[in-house]
């Protein structure tokens, strides 16, 4: 018989405090359970409810990317949990919801070249990164490379990929 795998901390109980804007419910955590709340995931969590009500689907996702997701990933905030926590509960509306997890779109394996092309070209879409290939010959893509500090190692490998392409 397996044993059912316990968590530190409830999710669906985290969940509620933070629906319920329940601003003590960190404080009143203990050591464990404090090291277990993942800001991250309680963000993925709370921004998603059924669509049964567009109006509250909205609010929410509007709510938690207004509070919270454009300053979770600022480094100040990354070190306290429980800031984070309370950016969270501002999201509630005051009773409990039901909440679902949405699976993150599957990370695409790009070759040495995208990823470089991408490092360079951060806020472009995987189309326009093929773009910027196209229109980039082989001495172009490694000036790039260079200009972003690539190693001697590296950069000789993204030449042995790109004559491999046909570039």
């Amino acid at each position: 018989m397996t044993k059912k795998k316990e968590f530190k901390l409830d999710m669906f109980e985290l969940l509620s405090a933070l629906d319920r804007r329940d601003f003590k419910f960190y404080s009143n955590l203990t050591d464990e359970q404090k090291k277990a709340f993942a800001g991250i995931v309680a963000m993925r969590w709370m921004s998603v409810i059924p669509d049964r009500n567009q109006e509250l689907c909205e609010f929410y996702i509007q709510m938690v990317n207004g509070a919270a997701n454009k300053h979770f990933w600022n480094s100040e905030m990354q070190k306290h949990p429980e800031l984070q926590y309370l950016v969270l509960a501002v999201s509630g509306i005051g009773t409990k919801q039901r909440h679902e997890w949405i699976k993150g779109p599957a990370k695409k394996n790009k070759n040495k070249t995208l990823k470089l092309l991408s490092e360079y070209y951060p806020t472009a879409n995987d189309e326009e990164l093929l773009m910027f290939y196209d229109m980039n010959d082989m001495d172009e893509i490694i000036q790039i490379a260079k200009m972003l500090g690539h190693q001697d190692s590296q950069i000789k490998e993204l030449k042995k990929e790109l004559k491999g392409l046909g570039k």
